[in-house]
């Protein structure tokens, strides 16, 4: 088994050519963003989503997810990432569909 920081350091850490990784299953907080430079001294985006622990009560914990997609647009000027959060079973149960703070909706900005 090898967890996020083996995986950091022996395949991501050392990658020129790697700007983003999208990981999950990971519990406890479900969401995250943060970014670090490579060997090479290059920003690398890293977004965690793990939606199966979000979903079905007021504090959005359980229901095993509640259908959460992670929405990810890129811009034609090929440099600007448009991330969103929408749960097509929320719509359907006519709920807002959307996750509207900023560990769901957020833009990223490549080099």
């Amino acid at each position: 088994t090898h967890d996020g920081e083996d995986l950091w350091q022996k395949l991501v850490k050392p990658a020129r050519q790697l700007e983003f990784v999208v990981c999950g299953h990971v519990m406890g907080r479900h969401v995250g963003y943060r970014h670090d430079s490579n060997v090479h001294g290059l920003e690398v985006h890293q977004m965690l989503f793990n939606a199966q622990g979000l979903g079905g009560s007021p504090n959005q914990q359980g229901n095993g997810g509640d259908g959460w997609l992670r929405l990810m647009t890129l811009r034609p000027d090929g440099q600007t990432l448009d991330v969103r959060s929408f749960s097509p079973y929320r719509l359907a149960k006519g709920q807002d569909p959307w996750w509207r703070d900023l560990d769901h909706s957020f833009t990223l900005r490549f080099a």
